[in-house]
């Protein structure tokens, strides 16, 4: 997954700035996540997403207006919309949760394999939790390569556990801050801080041992510390109205994590 490219400009804005590596090969990752999109029962493996989905709909619900149209990032077997049409919003308007009449799913795996889910050889279509609550509808590009959609398009912007693959994040945050709507949102959470930190150590202190030496086994992790400089360089020094932001970055370990 961790691959070596030559230097890269990348222009954000009326600036550039370059790096050296292309962390993720992203059409490697795609692969990863279509065979993993047909495995069957892989949802088995899912907890952490669902338990993610479930934490960014609960905070989507303090918020008191509502978003009558949203953008999904990465949305996998669909979690976030599970929650978002599980029940009508109690706010004027109704829609899902959140008041969003109209959901737009993406993800960078094949259109037909959005939302793909295999149980016991069979293929499972999921159904909104309460039919025609929410417009449902999906589409499949790389986000890493731009947003396909005009300058505020949406209320709302969501993405769950999939932020932490994307090579240039500065550029993924401020093309977000682009098509949002003035006061709209954007709701995200994803891998970071010590996350994997026990296996790191294991990696470093076993190839220390026996080979003299260290070398990356797992992807690099944002803190929190540098998200606070993202969100102030891309998306405030760079806007001329404020939008609200909710970040939720996991700090855990989740193969040690049990199954509840």
């Amino acid at each position: 997954m961790l691959v070596q490219a030559r230097a890269a400009r990348i222009v954000v804005g009326s600036s550039c700035r370059s790096f050296s590596n292309i962390v993720f090969n992203r059409d490697l990752k795609r692969r990863h996540r279509e065979a993993a999109l047909k495995l069957d029962g892989g949802n088995y493996y899912d907890y952490l997403r669902q338990e993610s989905a479930a934490n960014l709909v609960d905070r989507l619900e303090d918020i008191t207006r509502t978003f009558p149209k949203a953008l999904e990032l990465g949305s996998y077997r669909g979690e976030l919309s599970k929650h978002i049409t599980c029940r009508e919003s109690v706010r004027e308007g109704g829609g899902g949760v959140g008041g969003i009449k109209e959901l737009i799913q993406c993800d960078f795996v094949a259109e037909e394999l959005n939302g793909f889910e295999v149980v016991d050889g069979q293929v499972v279509v999921e159904e909104p939790g309460v039919p025609d609550l929410v417009t449902l509808s999906k589409k499949s590009f790389d986000e890493e390569q731009g947003l396909p959609f005009e300058d505020g398009s949406f209320d709302l912007v969501m993405s769950s556990l999939s932020m932490h693959w994307v090579n240039d994040l500065p550029m993924l945050l401020k093309r977000i801050k682009n098509v949002l709507k003035p006061d709209g949102a954007f709701v995200a959470s994803m891998f970071g801080g010590n996350t994997l930190r026990e296996l790191r150590y294991c990696f470093y202190l076993a190839e220390q041992e026996r080979r003299g030496g260290l070398s990356p086994h797992a992807s690099p992790l944002a803190k929190v510390r540098s998200f606070s400089f993202l969100f102030h360089w891309d998306i405030t020094s760079t806007s001329s109205y404020i939008y609200r932001c909710v970040l939720i970055l996991f700090d855990c370990c989740p193969i040690c994590r049990p199954r509840t």
